[in-house]
């Protein structure tokens, strides 16, 4: 059965239920992501489970949301589609975090035993984003052409002499 996720929740009373969980949130509400982002207008969709792993809970879900950012080639707007699963540990402290093996991924909880689901969230979310946002497939977003100056020839074989603006210096 699926319900509807609560923004705060303890995720050892969620294990019990063995229910999934879904919510959309408007992305303003991700103060880190929204800065990344030129419009802020849409929602990010999810749902997960809560399941009891060994000494642990785990929360194990997907996201998905439209990214609009600015190409960084021709500086319009684009939107990209981002959807993207992840599996979450639960732990206590920042210790219990650290000991945990590098192929898990830790979530450590508020004072009250308890997460916020957009705290949750919005780190995912922003691993998702390209590191440089630019146009895929828009044959009108295509890089300039790009030059670097004059490349002198040695003229007695027809190869570029890497000394060649050398020559013009005069020691003093």
């Amino acid at each position: 059965m699926v319900k509807r996720a609560p923004s705060r929740f303890n995720p050892d009373l969620l294990a019990r239920d063995a229910s999934r969980y879904e919510a959309e949130i408007p992305l303003s509400q991700f103060t880190r992501l929204s800065e990344l982002l030129l419009s802020t207008d849409g929602q990010l969709a999810t749902n997960f489970g809560v399941n009891l792993r060994k000494d642990h809970c785990v929360i194990r879900g997907s996201l998905s949301f439209e990214a609009v950012q600015q190409c960084q080639r021709c500086m319009e707007a684009f939107a990209t589609p981002i959807t993207a699963e992840f599996e979450l540990v639960c732990v206590t402290t920042q210790a219990e975090a650290d000991a945990l093996p590098d192929e898990l991924d830790p979530v450590v909880l508020d004072e009250n035993g308890q997460l916020h689901l957009v705290d949750l969230l919005e780190d995912d979310a922003l691993l998702q984003l390209p590191d440089i946002p630019k146009h895929v497939d828009d044959p009108s977003c295509q890089p300039g052409e790009q030059s670097f100056g004059d490349v002198q020839l040695n003229p007695a074989n027809g190869k570029p002499n890497p000394f060649g603006a050398l020559k013009d210096l005069k020691l003093s």
